[in-house]
This record gives C-alpha cells, structure tokens and sequence, in this order.
C-alpha cells in the first residue's frame, strides 16, 4: 500500500528480497487498539477508556530480527500445557524471515492460507478510500466458523467481503504457507519482518502486468498457551486483524500506509475471557489490496505453536 493511492496507482513496485516460498491448496485464515485516526468525519472507533491497548499509527516500516506467526479460531479449552513453543517444522512450503540472516535459537511458525484475488476485483486496486486506518470493518467476535464477521464500511460490501477469507473457485485461489518467526536473540520475542511481502510472485491469477503479486488475503491461525505478561505488535499494510479466543484485539482495518497496533494480553484479559494456564486461539486475517507496497511484520512474546494442516 502505498501514501497516496489517488496520485499512485501504478507505482512500480519494490524488489523482492529472495525467500524460499512455495505454495500448495489449503484453506484457513490477531487485542484492540487505539487506531490511526481517518480522515475528519469518520469515526475512528478507538478505545479512549485506558483499556490498556497500545497506540496506533502510520510509520515507517522497517524490517527487525524475527519470523513468523501462529494464529487460529475462538474458544478455549483448560490445559497444563506448557507455554514454552513448539518448535516442530510444519509440513508444506515455509517463507524464511528474511530480517534473518541467520536463525540464532529457536524458531516456531505460523500456518495458513494465502488467497489470490484479481486487480478486477471491486474491493482491490481502487482509488476511491482515502489513504487511512477504518476501524469497525469487522465485528468485535469471530463468527461460529471461525471467521470475521462483517461490520460497517462506506467502500466495501459484506457480499464482497465474503470472498477475502472463503475458498471460491473462480474468484479467488488459496494456497498454504507457514511463516517461520525467529527468536529474537538475547529476549523472549519472535519475529517475522518483511518489507516486501509477496507471497505468491506469478502464482493463482499471476502479477497481471506488475511486478509483483499485489491484490491476496492472509489467513493464519495458531494454538497458544497463555502464561501471563504476553505482548502482540504488528506493523503493516493493508487491512489487518487480530482475535484472541474470538475477541477482537488489533483493528487496522482499511487500505492504507503501514501503520502499527499492539495488544498486552494481561491488559485485556477479563474482556477475552483468558486465564493464565490455559490454552486459547490467536487468529489473524490480512489483505494486500493495492500497489506498490506490501509490509508485514510480527513480534511477539506468545508462544504459538503451529496448527498443522488435518
């Protein structure tokens, strides 16, 4: 995404840093935060209530240590689990952190899916949204399946919008990928940084005279268990959503800039209804809908264990 997407609607776009990166068919698909504020007359939705939610805002995306992300649906179940993470390679093509020159300690992954949409597509590369965070886009639960559920936007439709997170032949293709996310050295972080975050070069519908792979959906879930004292940061572009335990936490919805939102999970404990102890689901969703930029990077102190394909 890029600062003005009315002046700039063909910029060419950045070079791909070399990742491994493959593809295979899978479905699947991160607390809230004070927004960016949208332009004047638009309700930005933040939580003024000292919620303890970190601010957010549009900044400049630079790649840190770190790799992937783990995420998935809503409920609970109790657990003595330990929170430390599982460290198993999951299955399938993986994209290496590529702020990683060399993966020093651990590392764990987040599994999901990609879905490849087209340029034709109503909600990707157009021009009308001003360049800005739109919270309210999705609802403040995840649906029974494990999904956002449409909220309120002048630009995009929920019949639309139905077609970013559900397999349709046709309008879009889904394809697997796991994040690996590194260990941050000398801390309790993981991180994945990627400043040129595309996926899918010349695969589903291809770069449609580009060059790169602008317009796809990210979908990723993952297992935790919740110990006390975890943190979530993202920065990034475009929409971006987080749920913990089906509770909405990070809120960046909106085709814009890179902006940033974190979450403490202690802060918003009694809201998501978690325990320490306990295991739940974190489950980000993610869309790529404009040139000619794609950010995209996680560090956190959750523990997140894959959720390999069934």
């Amino acid at each position: 995404m890029k600062p003005n997407r009315r002046e700039r609607t063909e910029a060419p776009g950045r070079r791909l840093r070399r990742a491994r990166v493959c593809v295979a068919l899978l479905p699947l698909a991160v607390g809230c935060a004070q927004m960016q504020a949208p332009p004047p007359g638009v309700s930005d939705g933040s939580d003024t209530s000292g919620s303890g939610a970190m601010a957010v805002g549009t900044v400049d995306a630079a790649p840190g240590a770190g790799g992937g992300l783990v995420l998935s649906g809503i409920g609970a179940s109790s657990s003595d689990s330990p929170a430390e993470p599982n460290a198993v390679k999951p299955d399938g093509p993986i994209r290496r952190n590529p702020a990683a020159a060399a993966v020093v300690g651990r590392s764990i992954y987040l599994t999901g899916t990609i879905r490849d949409l087209t340029d034709q597509h109503p909600d990707f590369e157009r021009n009308g949204p001003p360049n800005a965070v739109y919270p309210g886009m999705v609802q403040a639960t995840l649906g029974v399946d494990g999904k956002p559920q449409f909220g309120v936007s002048q630009w995009v439709t929920a019949a639309s919008f139905s077609d970013w997170y559900y397999d349709k032949p046709g309008v879009n293709q889904p394809f697997q990928l796991s994040l690996e996310l590194t260990e941050v050295p000398g801390t309790n972080r993981y991180s994945y940084a990627d400043s040129a975050f595309f996926p899918i070069d010349h695969q589903g519908f291809g770069n449609q005279g580009r060059d790169h792979n602008f317009h796809f959906t990210s979908e990723f879930r993952g297992p935790f268990n919740y110990a006390g004292g975890e943190v979530f940061e993202f920065t990034g572009d475009d929409d971006l959503w987080v749920f913990i335990n089906g509770g909405l936490v990070i809120d960046l919805g909106g085709a814009h800039s890179p902006a940033s939102a974190a979450v403490n999970l202690d802060v918003e404990a009694a809201r998501l209804g978690i325990t320490p102890g306990n295991n739940y689901e974190l489950a980000l969703f993610h869309a790529e809908r404009h040139t000619s930029e794609s950010n995209f990077k996680i560090e956190t102190t959750i523990a997140l264990r894959p959720q390999l394909p069934k």
